[in-house]
């Protein structure tokens, strides 16, 4: 119980570290908590990348997605929504999709966030009938249901 409390420290240390453009101190975080012997969890990796997507860039973040594998830890749909938001941001366009495509290959299965991101991304290159394609396939499906307020904000740019 002490050690889960603990790793939650260091997650939160690193969040603040991380949402105040201090990378390196969150890095200093994740060592010092690791030699004091907390095992980072995922939340710990997904922290670390979307604060790389923000301030240092994709690849770096991406670097933190192979840490996370090397350490035994999956990533999950939060790790590929920071990264492909993150592209989308940086206008690295086809970068999002390709990583929605590995998300896929990965077995992780997208949910809203994914999808809002996966139609922001097509609007933004200028393909809005592949985006409203999205949008109809997950209504068809069922499956989900996309922030209404951030697709309205989109169909209303083109």
């Amino acid at each position: 119980m002490i050690t889960r409390l603990s790793t939650k420290f260091m997650n939160i240390t690193i969040s603040t570290m991380c949402k105040s453009n201090q990378i390196a101190k969150a890095e200093t975080v994740l060592i010092d908590g690791i030699k004091l012997g907390l095992n980072p969890d995922i939340i710990t990796y997904n922290t670390l990348i979307d604060g790389y997507c923000r301030f240092v860039g994709i690849d770096a973040a991406y670097n933190i997605l192979n840490r996370m594998k090397e350490a035994g830890i999956n990533p999950d749909v939060v790790s590929y929504n920071s990264l492909s938001s993150g592209a989308v941001r940086k206008c690295l366009l086809q970068k999002s999709l390709d990583l929605f495509d590995e998300m896929l290959q990965s077995g992780i299965r997208p949910d809203v966030w994914s999808y809002n991101i996966l139609m922001h991304c097509y609007f933004r290159l200028g393909k809005p009938e592949e985006a409203n394609g999205v949008f109809r396939d997950i209504f068809e499906r069922g499956e989900i249901y996309p922030r209404i307020c951030g697709v309205v904000d989109l169909f209303q740019r083109f």
